[in-house]
């Protein structure tokens, strides 16, 4: 069975925001995508075009706008960094 692929009410981060503004990666949306056999993380656009999606367990990259690449890698990169400190404990910084 095929999963549904995220709607636009799903996203869970707009990286547009003012809080987490970056130069190289303004108002790409990311979505975070799990279910038992998908571990996901979709970029759209804010109108919702994709960009591309990366698999977290397998490496397995696709990307639909290769103009985009390298904004692409940032907001990946920064989503998976964000994510993993969250589990992290407090160092007292």
């Amino acid at each position: 069975m095929r999963s549904r692929r995220p709607a636009a009410d799903d996203r869970c981060v707009t990286w547009g925001d003012a809080a987490r503004r970056e130069p190289d990666v303004d108002d790409l949306v990311v979505t975070r995508w799990r279910t038992h056999d998908e571990n996901r993380i979709y970029v759209t656009t804010p109108t919702g075009d994709p960009v591309g999606w990366v698999d977290i367990d397998t490496g397995a990259r696709h990307l639909d706008r290769a103009e985009l690449e390298d904004r692409f890698e940032v907001t990946v990169a920064m989503h998976v960094a964000l994510e993993r400190s969250a589990y992290l404990p407090d160092a007292g910084l």
